[in-house]
């Protein structure tokens, strides 16, 4: 498993206890993954040998009520993924034709473009007042 990969899985796990207020041993409680091997997930960079395994995620993910994949998406705020929108919309996607999958696109990346934007004038208005 690539580094990349590992340091979402630890990041979206942090997040996801922190929000839930759980530690380690209550999440061992609700997935039956070890504690050690919960912290050798959240520890990443600890041991660059340590790849957990698939079962270990999905386990984890279960515990959450989340699909495995959506632990391994870098990047994600807590409001995605805690919502169970995510997992609705990569299925729907996968079931529309190529034209509904670019109108999908196209609406998405200007969503993306929107959201930066305004982001950026909220901070130019903050540094302003």
């Amino acid at each position: 498993m690539d580094k990349r990969t590992k340091m979402a899985i630890a990041e979206n796990l942090d997040k996801l206890m922190k929000h839930h207020g759980l530690s380690q041993k209550d999440v061992e409680g609700r997935s039956g993954v070890s504690q050690r091997t919960i912290s050798n997930i959240l520890n990443a960079d600890a041991d660059p040998r340590y790849s957990p395994t698939i079962h270990v995620i999905e386990k984890l993910a279960a515990s959450f009520s989340l699909p495995a994949w959506q632990l391994q998406v870098p990047d994600l705020p807590i409001e995605v993924l805690t919502s169970h929108n995510l997992a609705k919309i990569v299925d729907a996607y996968s079931t529309i034709d190529q034209n509904g999958r670019d109108m999908v696109s196209r609406i998405s990346e200007a969503e993306a473009r929107y959201s930066s934007q305004k982001k950026s004038d909220q901070k130019i208005r903050s540094h302003k007042a």
